[in-house]
């Protein structure tokens, strides 16, 4: 909703608040954003379930799953490193991909961080994968253009 305000505003010079004409409209808007917002609180909290469960299971079987982890990267010739930095330790810790997704395994961090898609490269970065965002690099890029 944020990203469509700011195109009307800053792109179109459409501001629909002001319009005496656009009263429903807005209503429709407000109705939009508070049932988002409202399917976003529950979707943060669903994955915050899922992922304390996981957690609890990773701890207990840390270093063997950390050990099954390297032992696939070696095997795949170290392509899809298992790991990506973590963004609490600043550690090549925080699991990718696959069951423990967004765990941190650096037993002195065990943060928990959701993982997508960076929208310009591709690559994993912290955030929902229903946020539209960018990682540091395409961020420090574009702020260069």
């Amino acid at each position: 909703m944020e990203l469509i305000d700011n195109f009307l505003v800053k792109e179109l010079q459409i501001n629909i608040e002001a319009s005496v004409k656009s009263l429903e409209l807005q209503k429709k808007i407000h109705t939009i954003d508070s049932i988002w917002k409202r399917i976003d609180r529950e979707r943060r909290q669903k994955w915050n379930q899922d992922i304390q469960v996981k957690l609890k299971k990773f701890q207990r079987k840390r270093d063997q799953i950390i050990k099954e982890l390297k032992s696939k990267y070696a095997a795949n010739k170290w392509v899809d490193n298992p790991f990506t930095t973590c963004p609490d330790c600043y550690q090549e810790t925080l699991i990718a991909n696959g069951e423990y997704e967004g765990i941190c395994s650096n037993s002195k961090c065990s943060s928990v961080n959701p993982l997508t898609e960076c929208s310009r490269c591709g690559g994993i970065m912290p955030g929902f994968s229903w946020e539209f965002g960018f990682c540091e690099s395409c961020s420090e890029w574009m702020r260069d253009q």
